[in-house]
């Protein structure tokens, strides 16, 4: 199947009568492949041909809404340095629509239980404030920081301070939707000034935390 060039936006997987545009962001990926799954379960892969200022883009002909797709990302491995490409994982979709099937989650250094997930909105980060909230490596916190122009900072802060990046993390958000799927995120801590509607609030949190 020949995939073609596509568009670098809208992010995620933006179907139209001829087939569907995939679009994933990374920094340090070498190149993203995007997996459509048959009726079977039988996984093909397709690799996003064309990169810009980041990202990974692709329009793959002939897939309709509904396909079931993930992504597997090639790049470096270096935890310590926030370096988490894996092609070995599938990874799910942030922007995604729906999600289908089942999933369990990783167990992290031997433990018995899942990680659970902490987002951080905020318009500049602290980076002691992210550490009390990773009490132990069963933890991850992603700060979500609206002042796009500090992200640099804030993960140098990150490293710095809480002497690792991966499982302590920072993004750029633009305000309304939430970067989580459903039902994913165990607290959510807002910034007083910040907003963030309600029912957005409810659709990212994990019932019973």
């Amino acid at each position: 199947m020949t995939v073609w060039a596509g568009d670098m936006y809208p992010l995620g997987a933006t179907a139209d009568a001829g087939g569907v545009n995939f679009s994933a962001y990374s920094e340090v990926a070498d190149h993203i492949e995007v997996c459509l799954f048959d009726d079977d379960g039988v996984e093909h892969r397709h690799r996003l041909p064309e990169v810009t200022a980041f990202v990974h883009h692709g329009y793959v002909p002939g897939v309709v809404v509904g396909q079931r797709y993930g992504f597997r990302v090639h790049g470096p491995w270096n935890p310590a340095e926030g370096l988490l490409c894996n092609p070995a994982k599938l990874l799910m979709d942030p922007y995604a629509k729906a999600a289908a099937g089942s999933m369990q989650a990783p167990m992290l250094c031997g433990s018995s239980r899942p990680p659970r997930l902490f987002g951080l909105t905020c318009s500049i980060l602290i980076a002691s404030a992210t550490s009390a909230l990773r009490p132990s490596d069963n933890y991850q916190v992603q700060a979500l920081v609206t002042d796009v122009s500090q992200l640099d900072a804030v993960r140098q802060q990150i490293r710095k301070g809480a002497g690792t990046y991966g499982p302590i993390a920072a993004d750029s958000w633009k305000g309304g939707h939430l970067p989580y799927v459903d039902n994913m995120v165990n607290l959510l801590l807002i910034e007083e000034g910040i907003e963030v509607s309600q029912k957005e609030v409810h659709r990212v949190l994990t019932p019973l935390g």
